[in-house]
């Protein structure tokens, strides 16, 4: 036993408790791999119960796999006597219940006995470790995946200001390529255009205050708008750059449209307002609505319409009436109403109002015109149309008595056309002079409404004459008094004209398509063949709808000549076509559009005089298709045939 005073380091007792209390496994091997000595924490780490692993061969607890590998390193390790410091490696060994753990080893040669040099092998379990690295290598890996598929520009930089990552879309944006980035140069060595910017700025200061920052700007690499963040990371910076180029060129051209609005609002002749829809407040008035009413704009901004009174001479509930139709369809539009001065005054009132959205606040927009001076012309125009309409209604009673009277009789008939033909012009004649001498009256005047009554009489006084030429033209042909009067002319010319003729009454957005190559010479009733064309055309405008094309098409053969008119409308039901040539019939579908239910009887006979045939074929709600053929000259005939076929 040592005494106090002993200086002697007792060896063996240091190697007992190390032997015992290391926190690492221990083995000692002798040159044949056989395992000599085993501490404790080793045979805990590899499941075994204390003295199970002596004697035991080292390569039964290596994985198969990793045996010739272990047993190279083992003899490389003998064969070499002295060395300089413990050899190092990462290997897996096989636990008690052939679990598989991953070690980190050191090989040391400090000890010898009587078989020779022993190994003395010293290992830890690091199989958390390499999982956990093996987590984080991946979890660095994933992020970086996020990194190149986020859609942003992005880029981390150092405390030294040197680039750390950049993904592909940020390399794109600033076209360098990686081994120009990551260099030893700084970020503002590789780009000297950015100092002086707003990025230089926002840059030092997250990097100097760890805070985060958002602007927009422009690029200094290409001009484009981005949306950028610079955040602070890992004592340097990150930085996402967001292409926001669509979304600001849209803004820009808002902002622009915005302010052209308020230009044209303040400086707009008719009286305007904008309200805001949460508290009916006015927000703004322009001039001409505060010279109209008399008020001043302090006056009305940031109070209501009922606060002023603006609408105390409406009619009862009229007030209430229009907030609904507003709700209901978004807009009221040209609503004649009585609205009071400040004075009092009354005014008569075209009004209009929509809801629309500015800067995210919903808003009524409201107009304002004043037509007091033109609603007295109006009423007396409008007395003087209700008396002109009377007169018409009570002559076409009287007519329409006379027709029904003169009805199944051929003679009758033919008294009724002749009188009614001069009936019906001496008074149209006269109303046509009026209605001119009146226009010219209330040229000063410019009202939509004075000038929609004088279109209206016009329109019918333009109907009644149609109704005529077509009673007075079937008349003709079943007396026999309409002859074939031929002439040499150019069908095509004559086609282009028709259809100049017709351009201005045709619908809004519908134009003919007419196809035909080269000149189709010919001798025939010009007149006939253009009637019939006059009738088909127009007939396939009135029944298509605003848009629908209409479609020409010409066909010459040796002798004949077809030209086909094609229609997209509202066709003609199945059960009609049969009585499609007959005397006044109307499909049921065209009852309420206007026409005599003469006209395709008169092209029927048209055909017949000059020798032709007319052909159809209909589909309900799809359009129609005409055929008229006719010989080029008058000396060739073709054989009849006229019938309505129907597509499935």
């Amino acid at each position: 036993m040592k005494t106090p005073t002993d200086n002697s380091i007792d060896l063996a007792e240091i190697y007992s408790a190390f032997y015992k209390r290391s926190i690492e496994g221990l083995f000692i091997l002798n040159k044949n791999l056989t395992i000599r000595l085993a501490n404790p924490r080793g045979e805990k780490l590899l499941g075994y119960r204390r003295g199970e692993l002596v004697n035991k061969k080292l390569l039964t607890l290596i994985p198969e796999n990793l045996k010739k590998e272990c047993l190279h390193l083992c003899k490389h390790f003998f064969d070499k006597t002295n060395h300089s410091s413990p050899i190092k490696k990462t290997v897996s060994f096989l636990k008690k219940n052939n679990d598989e753990i991953i070690a980190e080893v050191s090989l040391s040669d400090h000890l010898h006995d009587t078989e020779g040099p022993l190994m003395v092998v010293l290992f830890s379990d690091i199989t958390a470790q390499i999982i956990a690295d093996k987590k984080l290598e991946n979890t660095k890996n994933l992020y970086e995946d996020v990194l190149e598929e986020i859609g942003d520009a992005f880029m981390s930089i150092d405390s030294k200001w040197r680039y750390t990552y950049v993904n592909g879309i940020c390399l794109d944006l600033i076209g360098k390529k990686e081994e120009e980035i990551f260099s030893t140069k700084t970020i503002w060595e590789l780009f000297p255009e950015l100092i002086g910017t707003i990025y230089e700025t926002k840059y030092r200061e997250v990097m100097k205050t760890g805070k985060q920052v958002s602007f927009e700007s422009t690029s200094v690499y290409r001009d484009k708008w981005y949306d950028v963040r610079v955040c602070p990371h890992d004592g340097g910076i990150a930085v996402f750059s967001r292409d926001i180029t669509d979304v600001k060129q849209k803004s820009l051209a808002l902002q622009e449209s915005e302010e052209r609005f308020s230009k044209a609002f303040q400086s707009s002749p008719i009286a305007l307002s904008i309200s805001r829809v949460a508290d009916g407040c006015f927000i703004e008035v322009n001039d001409s609505f505060t010279k109209l009413f008399g008020y001043k704009r302090e006056e009305l901004i940031g109070k209501t319409s009922t606060e002023i009174g603006f609408y105390n001479y409406c009619r009862a509930h009229e007030r209430e009436k229009l907030v609904s139709i507003l709700k209901k369809k978004g807009e009221v539009k040209n609503y004649e109403m009585v609205i009071g001065e400040k004075s009092g005054v009354k005014l008569n009132i075209l009004f209009s109002t929509e809801e629309i959205e500015m800067q995210g606040e919903h808003l009524i927009f409201k107009t304002f015109i004043d037509i007091t001076d033109k609603k007295k012309a109006e009423d007396a125009m409008i007395r003087l149309n209700e008396h002109l309409e009377k007169s018409v209604r009570d002559r076409t009673i009287k007519l329409t008595e006379a027709l029904e009277r003169e009805k199944g009789n051929n003679d009758l008939k033919s008294r009724f056309v002749s009188m009614a033909s001069h009936e019906f012009r001496t008074p149209l004649a006269g109303l046509l002079t009026s209605v001119s001498i009146l226009e010219e009256y209330t040229k000063e005047v410019s009202n939509d409404k004075i000038k929609k009554h004088f279109k209206r009489i016009k329109s019918s006084v333009d109907m009644l004459t149609d109704i005529l030429n077509d009673f007075l033209s079937l008349e003709k042909l079943e007396q026999g008094k309409t002859k074939a009067e031929n002439c040499h002319f150019d069908l095509n010319t004559m086609i282009v004209d028709t259809m100049e003729e017709l351009k201005g009454s045709l619908k809004d957005g519908q134009h003919i398509h007419y196809h035909q190559a080269g000149e189709v010479l010919m001798y025939q009733d010009e007149e006939k063949i253009h009637n019939t064309l006059l009738n088909l055309i127009t007939n396939a405008s009135k029944y298509s709808g605003e848009g629908k094309p209409i479609e020409i098409a010409v066909e010459v053969k040796k002798e004949t000549v077809k030209v086909i008119i094609k229609d997209h409308g509202i066709g003609i039901p199945k059960k009609d076509q049969q009585n499609m040539f007959s005397l006044f019939f109307r499909a049921r579908n065209a009852e309420t559009i206007q026409g005599t239910g003469l006209g395709l009887m008169i092209v029927n006979k048209y055909m017949e005089l000059i020798g032709g045939t007319i052909d159809f074929e209909s589909v309900e709600n799809k359009g129609s298709t005409f055929t008229v053929v006719f010989p080029k000259n008058v000396h060739s005939k073709l054989k009849r045939s006229r019938k309505g076929n129907s597509k499935s």
